[in-house]
């Protein structure tokens, strides 16, 4: 936050800087009519000079509060990546508990940058399987991509939520060796990828559970040629 200070004119300083004013102070010879009108002048631009500085400041203020920091903790993740089908599935299922300082109703969710290329698609959902609104946030320093998800209400503090996040990878299984004999009814895959879930929030408890089929030369074609 950045705060300003200002000085506050007085009353003579004010009439001192118009044009023409200097009579209101320097002439003494002056009406008492005369005078009266210019210190009334000035008593209400140091009125409206104050109502300013106090808005500016009521301003910033609010400005500071809205940018600060929510924390987000992660009671429990449970993430499980399924190599079962034609796309690697990796799922989160997550429970959120605000810890403050204010209510809040976005999570961001991390993807590792470094298989971007293979992403294709993240989608959010509630406990129930209600699809919640998510979209790219940026790229960050580290190359990680960053998805915005907006929860299905605002989280008072204290409070928890529980959400499901679901990435959708093609092409993520290397075949090892790269051609696959065609005497040969096996064959051996590669899948690289974090064993914890990539996230700039604090974890309690996590929980991983890895998927792996059972693949003959048919099914592994199938996986391999999407």
């Amino acid at each position: 936050c950045v705060f300003f200070f200002f000085k506050q004119k007085t009353a003579y300083e004010i009439l001192s800087g118009l044009v023409g004013s200097e009579m209101c102070i320097r002439d003494r010879v002056s009406t008492q009519s005369t005078w009266d009108f210019c210190a009334k002048q000035g008593l209400e631009m140091e009125g409206n000079f104050k109502l300013v500085t106090l808005f500016l400041i009521l301003a910033i203020t609010l400005s500071c509060l809205a940018t600060q920091e929510t924390n987000i903790n992660i009671n429990n993740l449970k993430r499980e990546i399924y190599l079962k089908g034609k796309y690697v599935r990796i799922t989160h299922e997550l429970t959120l508990q605000n810890t403050g300082p204010r209510r809040t109703k976005q999570y961001l969710h991390m993807v590792n940058g470094n298989y971007s290329k293979n992403l294709f698609e993240v989608l959010a959902f509630t406990k129930g399987y209600l699809e919640l609104p998510i979209s790219f946030e940026k790229k960050d320093e580290t190359g990680s991509l960053v998805y915005k998800v907006d929860l299905p209400y605002s989280i008072e503090v204290g409070s928890k939520v529980e959400i499901h996040i679901l990435e959708l990878y093609k092409n993520r299984l290397l075949p090892k060796p790269e051609k696959l004999p065609l005497s040969s009814d096996e064959q051996m895959v590669e899948f690289i990828d974090n064993l914890y879930a990539l996230t700039a929030y604090p974890i309690t408890a996590q929980e991983v559970i890895v998927a792996v089929p059972n693949i003959n030369k048919l099914e592994y074609l199938s996986l391999i040629h999407i």
